[in-house]
C-alpha cells in the first residue's frame, strides 16, 4: 500500500534546474552561497533575497502562505507543523515566488483583500474544486521546494553513502516521506518502505 502511495506522488515531482528560473543576477549569486551547504538554510536565504518569514497560527489544514504587500513579499508558515514540514513550506512558497510573479500581478485568490496570497495546498485536504491552472502552480512549486531542499546531484551522491531513507532526510533535514519521494524520482532503481 505505501509504495503504490509514493509511486503516484513520485509522479507529481520532475526534474528542475532552479539556476534557470533566477534570472537576477543578485540573488542567483545568493543562492549559489546557500546551494551546497545541507540542510539547505531556506529561512536565511528567503530573507537575504528579500521574503520575510513568519510562524503564525493557520488553519489545521494550511501549511503556509505567501502574500504581496505593496512590493514586499511575506511567507508564513504554520507554527503547529513540524519544523521540517515548516522547512518544506517556506521552500514550497518561495517556488510561487520564483515560478509565479505574474500571479501577484493578475490574481486575488482572497477576496475581499488587498494582498495576493497563494495557500500551499500540498496536504490532505487539498480544495477538490482548484483549477487546472491552480493544480499546476502547486505541482510547480512543489518541484521547486524538492530541488531547493534536497538537489538532485546531491541525493545521488549522499544515496551511495546513506543508502537510507531516513539517514538521508536527517541530512537534507527533511521528512522521510519528502525524502522518499524526491529519493524516488531522482535515483534509478531504488526499491524501499516508509
Amino acid at each position: 500500500m505505501q509504495l503504490t502511495i509514493i509511486t503516484i506522488i513520485n509522479n507529481f515531482f520532475i526534474k528542475m534546474e532552479i539556476e534557470k528560473l533566477i534570472t537576477d543576477k543578485k540573488i542567483l549569486s545568493i543562492y549559489q552561497k546557500y546551494q551546497n551547504t545541507m540542510p539547505f538554510q531556506v529561512v536565511e536565504f528567503a530573507n537575504e533575497i528579500g521574503v520575510d518569514v513568519y510562524t503564525d497560527t493557520l488553519p489545521s489544514n494550511i501549511s503556509g502562505k505567501i502574500e504581496k504587500k505593496d512590493d514586499k513579499f511575506i511567507c508564513y508558515v504554520n507554527k503547529k507543523n513540524a519544523v521540517n514540514r515548516q522547512v518544506f513550506t517556506i521552500a514550497h512558497e518561495l517556488g510561487h515566488y520564483f515560478r509565479h510573479q505574474k500571479y501577484f500581478e493578475t490574481n486575488n485568490i482572497i477576496e475581499e483583500k488587498e494582498e495576493k496570497t497563494l495557500y500551499n495546498t500540498f496536504q490532505k485536504d487539498q480544495p477538490q474544486d482548484y483549477s487546472a491552472e491552480q493544480k499546476k502552480m502547486e505541482k510547480e512549486a512543489n518541484e521547486f521546494a524538492a530541488e531547493l531542499l534536497m538537489p538532485e546531484r546531491i541525493v545521488k551522491e549522499k544515496w551511495q553513502e546513506y543508502k537510507s531513507v531516513n539517514k538521508m532526510a536527517r541530512y537534507f533535514g527533511v521528512s522521510e516521506i519528502a525524502m522518499s519521494i524526491r529519493a524516488g524520482n531522482v535515483i534509478e532503481d531504488i526499491r524501499f518502505m516508509v
